[in-house]
């Protein structure tokens, strides 16, 4: 019974050992069942300059591309700019001939406008002046109504005259200065008349319209004054003096003069007009001569008014 036993015990170990060495053998060569790692030769033997050469070709076709792909989106937009430059050129162009001929309309324009200006003006003028009242005075009527009297005083002397309206229309707002003065015979007698009377009547043009010293004289109409005029000691003095010396001298003698001016208006225009006269105050003598250096003492019964100048305007 034991040796039976013994017997099966050593039939299963034969199996097991028979089983181990057929799984052994079966395993014995791993290299048939398993994959086998690659020889390292081939590796070794890959031309990598090439591949790297390759491979930069490629890169730079493919960055050469996105350039040639950029260059064409680059070149259509300067196209369109160039395009829209052109256009905004012609723009400017035609900007500036039209900006020429609205230049040249206007200079027409304004020629057309000056032109018809001065057409209106020259009408205006001339209807002024055919129309416009002419205020003078009547030299025939002017003349010393009381002798010029010389004294300790002065002088006095008084003069008539008329005014007379020989125009169209009537003058307004009448008003006149009559002066007698001194002659310093210093300057051209004339000379010096003008400008004691542009003193005397500048300022009358400055008069309002409603001053209430003014008259109206209607066309053919005539207005006659009687004026007393004067001259105080010392301008007498004055002309003596300046007669001691100098070209005209003439020691113990004056020169008298009269300046005036009438000073009016149209209904028609706001300017001020004016009619300026001036007389020697002398003694005439033959052939259309006088004696203007007078003695300042005494009446001088002889004394007439002599013309000197008229303007008007």
């Amino acid at each position: 019974m034991a040796n039976h036993s013994a017997s099966i015990e050593e039939e299963k170990r034969s199996r097991q050992e028979s089983q181990v060495r057929e799984v052994n053998e079966a395993h014995s060569n791993p290299a048939d069942d398993c994959p086998q790692d690659p020889p390292k030769e081939w590796f070794k033997k890959i031309r990598w300059n090439e591949v790297l050469q390759t491979v930069a070709v490629l890169v730079g076709i493919a960055v050469c591309g996105i350039y040639w792909e950029q260059l064409q989106v680059m070149t259509g937009q300067l196209r369109e700019m160039q395009e829209s430059s052109s256009q905004t050129s012609q723009l400017i162009v035609n900007a500036a001939h039209q900006a020429n001929e609205t230049h040249d309309l206007a200079v027409s324009a304004g020629k057309q406008a000056n032109a018809a200006k001065s057409v209106a003006d020259t009408a205006a003028r001339s209807l002024e002046l055919s129309e416009r009242p002419w205020v003078s005075i009547d030299f025939k009527s002017m003349f010393i109504t009381k002798p010029l009297m010389l004294n300790s005083n002065g002088a006095s002397m008084y003069i008539g005259y008329s005014w007379k309206n020989t125009g169209h229309s009537p003058a307004m707002h009448i008003h006149s200065q009559n002066k007698l003065i001194v002659l310093s015979m210093t300057k051209l007698a004339e000379a010096e008349a003008a400008e004691r009377q542009a003193a005397l009547c500048d300022p009358l043009r400055k008069l309002p319209r409603w001053h209430i010293l003014e008259i109206t004289i209607f066309p053919d109409d005539a207005f006659p004054f009687n004026e007393g005029l004067g001259l105080d000691q010392g301008e007498i003095a004055a002309g003596l003096k300046s007669r001691e010396s100098g070209p005209a001298s003439h020691p113990g003698y004056i020169s008298l003069a009269l300046v005036g001016c009438i000073d009016y208006q149209f209904s028609f225009a706001p300017e001020h007009h004016q009619t300026r006269y001036a007389f020697w105050v002398g003694i005439p003598g033959p052939l259309g001569l006088w004696k203007s250096d007078l003695k300042p003492e005494g009446v001088q019964p002889d004394v007439k008014l002599i013309y000197m100048s008229q303007s008007a305007d």
